[in-house]
């Protein structure tokens, strides 16, 4: 089953590249165009968006920690599984974008560059049900982190972030994605320093 999904995924990653060769002239695709390259990995890359007030996947969508927690758990028991490829796959997808000059994503909201990551990860949600014979707190841990992640993009897709993406973003500045009172998920909750729908009922 593991190779077969090897398979099936090499395929489409072919099919892929080649549609963007004939369309675009580049096996990477149409933003190959844009003044962009790879770089050498770096950790802080990798952390940065993971966990990144800005960019970070962990902080938007919390509840993908602890699924990739489960799976990684299960891994010494079935290293060759299903599950366990999703969690290769994932990991080599931030890896990949973590050498990704415009690892940022520009103008987005959270993590765009790793919504397959994310795919990936949620296919491990259902080693999370086995938290129901875990303590109690870890399953309203794992509770209140889906209803943390709903929150967080539902207030996002509904209001935006408050102007942050035009007023505050500082492209692919990692320091600058680590500073939390000027981040994209506090200026999506409550508002920018500067916005005025921040302090209107001041």
């Amino acid at each position: 089953r593991a190779l077969g999904f090897l398979l099936a995924s090499a395929s489409m990653a072919a099919a892929v590249m080649i549609w963007n060769w004939v369309v675009y002239g580049s096996a990477v695709g149409g933003y190959s165009q844009v003044s962009a390259a790879f770089v050498p990995f770096t950790w802080t890359a990798f952390v940065t968006l993971l966990f990144s007030p800005s960019r970070g996947l962990f902080v938007f969508s919390p509840f993908l920690l602890i699924a990739a927690a489960a799976g990684l758990k299960n891994i010494p028991k079935s290293p060759l599984s299903l599950p366990a490829f999703c969690l290769y796959s994932a990991a080599a997808t931030v890896v990949f974008f973590s050498c990704w000059e415009t690892w940022s994503a520009g103008s987005s909201f959270g993590s765009r560059y790793l919504c397959e990551a994310a795919l990936l990860l949620s296919l491990l949600l259902p080693f999370c049900f086995q938290l129901r014979s875990a303590s109690r707190w870890l399953r309203e841990v794992f509770i209140l982190a889906v209803l943390c992640s709903c929150f967080i993009h539902i207030t996002g897709a509904r209001q935006g972030d408050h102007g942050w993406t035009s007023r505050a973003f500082r492209g692919d500045d990692l320091a600058a994605a680590w500073k939390w009172r000027d981040s994209q998920l506090v200026w999506t909750m409550i508002g920018g320093p500067d916005d005025p729908s921040a302090t209107a009922g001041e």
